[in-house]
């Protein structure tokens, strides 16, 4: 049988279409079959959470940027003939940025590893994933447990003051918007090291904590340089 042209395009079409039923019926079965997964006991991270602190106890625990309270300072000096009345929107913390958070103050089972914080919302497809996949993959779950502090803050919720100053401090966050998965290394001394957001595989949120954890190290070390140079410069000073 001689096809025509409309007949081989209908042929054509026709063919297209199942290839497409089978691709879309293909995907289907494999979320499904991810979605019902069963995860191994001990294959996920055991994550910590925030105690929800006092909010004047939990500033007394955060350092904020230097550059504002220069601008401050200047505007003090710019009106001090004036007798203007400093707003409040400018004097409260809200609008300061947050440069560390004293970890050892505000949690108490910290063991003073690295911290890895992980922003999750039930509601998100890519925090599903991640949760289900990337972080069940044994060199995973061992990387984190191992070498840093888990600690998961959950914004489908109404978070505490506590969480609500992490994020500020560390995490991918607008006004608002939080990106959701995100994640953020910080220092045992309570600075930002490195961060990533969206549905990242095992391998390269392997490759972005591995890094976050050599920039950890290098901090630590300076850090330590810096006691040694304080104390040898203390003890040259003492009678």
């Amino acid at each position: 049988m001689i096809l025509t042209k409309k007949g081989s395009t209908i042929s054509n079409l026709n063919i297209l279409l199942t290839l497409a039923v089978i691709l879309l019926t293909t995907r289907l079965i494999v979320e499904q079959l991810e979605k019902n997964r069963t995860i191994a006991p001990g294959a996920a991270v055991k994550w910590h959470r925030l105690p929800d602190m006092d909010e004047k106890e939990l500033n007394e625990h955060i350092t904020y940027y230097e550059d504002r309270n220069k601008d401050k300072d200047k505007e003090k000096d710019k009106d001090k003939n004036k007798n203007i009345k400093e707003k409040d929107s400018y004097k409260s913390d809200r609008f300061l940025r947050i440069k560390s958070i004293d970890l050892k103050a505000v949690i108490k089972e910290y063991d003073e590893k690295p911290l890895f914080i992980m922003i999750d919302d039930k509601a998100s497809p890519q925090c599903d994933f991640v949760n289900r996949i990337t972080l069940t993959n044994p060199e995973m779950v061992n990387l984190i447990e191992k070498d840093f502090f888990p600690l998961k803050i959950s914004v489908d919720k109404i978070v505490n003051k506590t969480e609500y100053a992490f994020i500020r401090a560390y995490c991918y966050a607008y006004p608002l918007i939080i990106c959701t998965p995100s994640f953020s290394v910080v220092s045992s001394e309570g600075s930002y090291i490195d961060g990533g957001y969206g549905s990242l595989d095992s391998g390269k949120l392997i490759h972005l904590v591995t890094k976050a954890l050599k920039k950890a190290d290098e901090e630590n070390q300076k850090e330590n340089q810096k006691k040694k140079k304080k104390e040898t410069k203390e003890n040259k000073e003492r009678p």
